[in-house]
């Protein structure tokens, strides 16, 4: 993702970049004193009205989040965010991500559909499109998946916050609010907190930014949540992200502190367990919040509570072919970016370990001398999540037994698992008008 990220700062200092702010006319002391005021200046002039008759009396459904819930949400994002008159800027995701369904090529950070996306069909919604704050509905009726790779709740740094500062949890909830006109039994898939988590640990040592960010990526979710609620929705699903002793990104900070001389893996190992449960605590006095105002509108899927019973449930799902579900290693172990501009390939340094962002004025030399102006110019960025520096043509065979497809993000067959899960607190919601 870094690699990505550099790229695409290195592209916006050669492609203008659009702006939107969502004008909500409120003051922080208003919000803090009465949560009701959240998101009530959304501009909803544009809304449409896309409600249509789903299972269990659902009359539409939407996704919110990161990676997790993907389907070419970051591709579009990019898309929309860098499309000028001067460079057309594609993005695909490959090898072991994205899938294959009716001839069309999905990007995804998984070897198939995420759980909200097979939650959505299970829906009878059938397939989501992806949309972002800057989609026009001009091109198009509004998708319905706002969620983004990489995205978070808090606001990050540069370079990465040039894209990724468009997709914080609250700004993805102002675009749906200001997008789709909102029904009773309307339904929101919402996760996030994977990648503050990965920005919270990564300033270990920090102890004023790991305030800082935390503050921010809490009050995110909460005026997310009042977005939402505020302005019609009744109906929430909410998966609290995993624990981080669990993927294997930080599998060997875990493994390093259990050797006794290692002191240093010890105390890292403990930060990334204390500062996790410290930021689950917050979003859960958040939800806690929110109940006293909105009771009974929220179905909680806690995966960081659950995350051992999902683990099971795979294991379980592995064995009933007789073999043995691999948890502790990611199915991939590389990563290869392919960049074309003009349909002519850029040479790029696709080490995995390589940091792009201490090279990033040499990627925008060279993109800027290849530029030409006066014309349409077509850059194409392909990212394929290797094994052994290798792509494999069977590779759902592959990567069936693997609960990771990467250092974090699951196989195909986690999300199916997810996806039930997520039905059943669907259900449990429907019940308020069934009954």
């Amino acid at each position: 993702m870094k690699k990505l990220l550099a790229i695409l700062a290195a592209t916006a200092l050669i492609t203008p970049v659009v702006t939107s702010v969502v004008s909500c006319g409120e003051t922080e002391e208003s919000m803090r004193n009465n949560p009701l005021l959240i998101g009530k200046g959304i501009d909803k002039s544009k809304a449409i009205d896309d409600s249509q008759p789903g299972k269990y009396g659902f009359t539409n459904f939407y996704i919110v989040g990161d990676s997790l819930s993907d389907t070419d949400g970051i591709s579009n994002l990019i898309k929309t965010k860098f499309a000028n008159s001067l460079v057309d800027l594609n993005v695909s995701l490959s090898g072991a991500y994205g899938y294959e369904k009716n001839n069309t090529h999905y990007s995804a950070f998984s070897n198939g559909m995420t759980a909200g996306t097979i939650l959505s069909e299970k829906l009878g919604f059938g397939e989501m499109k992806p949309s972002n704050f800057l989609s026009k509905k001009e091109e198009s009726n509004y998708g319905k998946n706002y969620s983004v790779g990489g995205a978070t709740a808090a606001k990050l740094d540069l370079p990465t916050g040039i894209l990724l500062n468009d997709a914080t949890i609250d700004r993805q909830t102002e675009a749906l609010i200001s997008q789709h006109k909102i029904n009773n039994n309307d339904l929101v898939f919402f996760e996030i907190g994977g990648n503050d988590l990965f920005s919270l640990i990564g300033f270990y040592g920090n102890e004023a930014k790991q305030t800082e960010f935390m503050k921010d990526s809490v009050d995110r979710v909460r005026t997310a949540l009042f977005n939402l609620l505020n302005n019609g929705i009744k109906n929430i699903i909410f998966m609290t992200p995993p624990r981080m002793d669990f993927p294997p990104r930080y599998r060997h900070v875990f493994e390093d502190a259990k050797k006794p001389e290692n002191l240093e893996a010890q105390k890292k190992a403990d930060f990334i367990i204390n500062i996790c449960n410290e930021y689950y605590s917050k979003i859960m006095n958040v939800l806690n919040e929110v109940e006293l105002y909105y009771p009974d509108s929220i179905q909680l899927y806690d995966l960081f509570k659950k995350t051992d019973e999902l683990e099971k449930q795979f294991k379980d799902l592995v064995a009933l072919d007789g073999s043995e579900a691999i948890i502790n290693e990611a199915y991939s172990n590389g990563q290869s970016i392919e960049v074309k501009l003009n349909n002519e390939k850029v040479k790029f340094n696709t080490n995995p370990n390589a940091d792009l962002l201490q090279n990033i004025s040499g990627v925008i030399n060279e993109f800027k001398g290849d530029i030409v102006f006066g014309a349409k110019n077509t850059l194409d960025i392909t990212i394929s999540a290797t094994r052994n520096q290798t792509t494999i043509s069977d590779r759902d065979e592959a990567m069936k037994n693997y609960f990771f497809t990467d250092f974090v993000h699951p196989t195909k067959e986690v999300h199916r698992l997810v996806s039930d899960i997520l039905l059943g607190y669907a259900k449990e919601l429907s019940k308020k008008w069934e009954n």
